[in-house]
């Protein structure tokens, strides 16, 4: 018997929520950016292992639009933050996703990397600042690391596993990193 999963995917305006829905269940891409409005959902069946997953994947535009749908809210198992390796202010805006997620299970995805030469700079400080996330880095054009991004989540799903955020700031990253051993707690896949 499957196990029906909410994931929802969040991030700023433009990042690549859509495409990489397109990307991940119809194996293309549409070049043009065509904004989405509100919220909107896919169904699709998945065998990453041994266990079924019926995933209810919803694109959410921005968070107010599902602040006031308590019901779905509850149901979302998982999270997707999208953001845009060549806009700074898409990473800058993380802490507040990561907030709205809660104690939910949270894997990132820095898109465009193809675009972006010191991307691992970036990864890097993300590594650091948000201790014990999983971070994808990929092209949703390139189709790199999209399959991962879903089949992580996915996975710690089924571990029953949730992924919260330790550090938040710079601070508590450069903290965090003068106390505990070079140890990571990441999945990192370039």
């Amino acid at each position: 018997m499957a196990q029906t999963v909410y994931i929802a995917v969040v991030g700023d305006h433009e990042v690549g929520k859509t495409q990489l829905l397109n990307m991940y269940i119809n194996e293309r891409c549409d070049e043009s950016y065509n904004p989405s409005v509100g919220i909107s959902m896919a169904e699709v069946t998945v065998e990453p292992n041994t266990k079924t997953f019926n995933m209810k994947i919803i694109e959410i535009d921005t968070l107010e639009s599902i602040l006031n749908n308590n019901e779905l809210m509850n149901k979302i198992t998982g999270y997707i933050i999208i953001f845009d390796y060549t806009n700074p202010a898409t990473i800058d805006s993380l802490g507040k996703y990561i907030s709205f997620c809660g104690d939910k299970h949270i894997v990132f995805f820095g898109n465009k990397i193809d675009r972006c030469p010191d991307y691992e700079k970036i990864e890097r400080y993300l590594l650091k600042t948000y201790d014990r996330m999983n971070v994808f880095s990929g092209s949703i054009l390139r189709n790199l690391n999209v399959n991962e991004v879903f089949e992580s989540l996915l996975s710690s799903l089924d571990d029953s596993h949730k992924f919260s955020a330790v550090n938040t700031s710079r601070e508590a990253a450069v903290e965090y990193q003068k106390e505990v051993p070079k140890q990571s707690k990441c999945c990192l896949l370039i």
